[in-house]
């Protein structure tokens, strides 16, 4: 088997592998090769062995390669580097973290739902033209947002060892460029003004596509997975497309007062239902996820999958 089998169903055939390797697990069973490199194993079963969180598992580089992005954890850089990288960012994300958010967030939440009542005011008074009143409207808007980070700069300031996330222009709440410069978790060699860039870049470059130079490299940024705002939208679709559930979950969130922390709406188990269903319905990565196994000799059935 050659990769022009692949080739073909995805160019000729204008992206139809995925439904041919479907295909070829109807005819030939839950395992079958279907490029020199790739074995697709189809068994939900199966899931917890390919992507082990205890076992050595390596990312495949032509995947990876793609993102343009060779220094940060989506790079191919290896089990235990992986590991090391994985451990700086896990505070950034665990409750703690997220809690400190809070009242940024909150903020901003406040910001927004004013610009958009007042928009929508503007919009509902206006007598003249009101594509013009409504593109306006939105303008002033964007304008008083936030909706721009200059990664650029905050990158090269890291290389002054004096610099802090306090005289940022994020005020006094630290940035995870400072903070994975400044952390014991990572040795000295992954805090490179380079490497710091590539780790950053990928968490934050979500909805835009970027040419960010610096003084020692110059990067595209692709667009982000989206995940938040997919997982938000979808969510709001199903709302909306089911009043029943839309109505009973504002019920409960009516059980509550206008202003409330995240530590109460957690415990609204209709609420948390609704969020938990939300991100269940939204798909990953379209595309596959390859592992490789630099040390493991993996088993299915009677077949054996040597390392490598």
């Amino acid at each position: 088997m050659t990769f022009y089998y692949e080739i073909y169903h995805n160019l000729v055939k204008s992206g139809m592998f995925v439904w041919e390797i479907k295909r070829l697990h109807e005819v030939y069973g839950p395992i079958v090769r279907i490029n020199p490199r790739e074995v697709h194993i189809s068994d939900f079963n199966f899931l917890d062995q390919i992507y082990s969180f205890s076992r050595p598992r390596n990312k495949a580089e032509y995947v990876t390669s793609a993102l343009d992005m060779r220094l940060s954890i989506g790079s191919k850089c290896g089990y235990e580097t992986h590991k090391i990288r994985r451990t700086a960012l896990t505070p950034f994300f665990s409750t703690p973290g997220v809690s400190k958010l809070e009242s940024f967030v909150a903020t901003k939440i406040e910001q927004l739902c004013k610009q958009l009542e007042e928009s929508r005011d503007h919009a509902r008074t206006s007598s003249n033209n009101m594509d013009s009143d409504t593109t306006k409207a939105c303008s002033e808007t964007r304008g008083e947002l936030p909706l721009h980070f200059n990664v650029a700069q905050v990158v090269e300031a890291l290389a002054d060892p004096h610099s802090s996330s306090e005289k940022s222009n994020q005020g006094n709440r630290k940035t995870i460029f400072y903070e994975l410069r400044d952390t014991p978790l990572l040795p000295l060699k992954e805090k490179s003004l380079d490497r710091l860039m590539h780790e950053g870049l990928l968490l934050v470059a979500a909805g835009a596509s970027w040419i960010v130079r610096t003084t020692t490299v110059q990067l595209t940024v692709p667009t982000g997975s989206e995940a938040t705002a997919k997982s938000l939208y979808v969510t709001h679709y199903h709302l909306l497309a089911n009043p029943d559930i839309l109505n009973k979950l504002r019920a409960e969130l009516k059980t509550l007062p206008q202003t409330t922390s995240w530590a109460e709406l957690e415990q609204l188990p209709y609420l948390t239902a609704v969020i938990t269903e939300g991100n269940r319905l939204v798909f990953g990565l379209t595309m596959r996820n390859c592992r490789t196994f630099p040390t493991e000799t993996l088993h299915y059935g009677s077949y054996v999958l040597p390392p490598g």
